[in-house]
């Protein structure tokens, strides 16, 4: 598990403010960067099938076929943390590596790359259990979920719903199932598995299941 909550104080633009290089890399913090690169490192000494990564924000890229930031409240915001850990995943062939996230109130799930048009990991958000998407009372809702998936690393997107991301792991599979809920102030409101998708090992890309 990753936290930022300490150090993303500044991010690659805060209302329009460009920050300087050296605070773009402090998303995680120097200790916390350290430690999760030799973790990484050591995963791999111990023939690890898989490794999740935890972080309270999405680490997938949300960008414009332009590659324009969409949204710098995550760590599109700090794109030299996160070339950081893609470097050395590439650069020690660590694969196999599911990034797991929350923050965003929707459901995300994408594949994850330097370029994210030709993605190499993967990575799912889970819902919010309580609190609405930004996005949910929106009268072009669906039109922005499906836009969304229009990027060929986004495979699903739902920005109505709350409720949990089950991750299931396999010593051959790791599997993401969304499950939600349409009204959760009303006691014994259905819950519903809107999709499931996994990645078998050595694969490194989603796919619905």
């Amino acid at each position: 598990m990753v936290t930022g909550r300490r150090f993303n104080r500044q991010s690659l633009a805060t209302f329009g403010v460009i920050a300087a290089p050296r605070l773009v890399a402090a998303a995680n913090g120097p200790d916390q960067e350290a430690w999760l690169a030799e973790e990484l490192r050591a995963s791999k000494r111990r023939a690890t099938a898989w490794r999740l990564i935890a972080r309270q924000c999405m680490f997938g890229q949300m960008v414009d076929a332009a590659h324009v930031i969409q949204n710098t409240d995550q760590w599109d915001g700090y794109p030299l943390s996160r070339k950081a850990v893609l470097d050395q995943l590439a650069a020690e062939q660590i694969d196999d590596t599911v990034i797991v996230a929350g923050d965003l109130h929707s459901s995300w799930a994408l594949d994850i790359a330097p370029d994210p048009f030709a993605p190499a990991y993967d990575a799912t958000t889970g819902p919010a259990i309580s609190s609405p998407s930004p996005f949910a009372d929106k009268p072009d809702v669906l039109e922005r979920e499906q836009r969304s998936m229009t990027q060929p690393h986004i495979h699903w997107v739902e920005f109505r719903s709350r409720r949990y991301l089950l991750v299931d792991v396999t010593p051959t599979r790791s599997r993401g199932e969304w499950w939600l809920q349409e009204d959760i102030t009303k006691r014994g409101t259905p819950e519903r598995l809107a999709i499931a998708m996994e990645t078998q090992r050595g694969r490194n890309h989603l796919v619905a299941v």
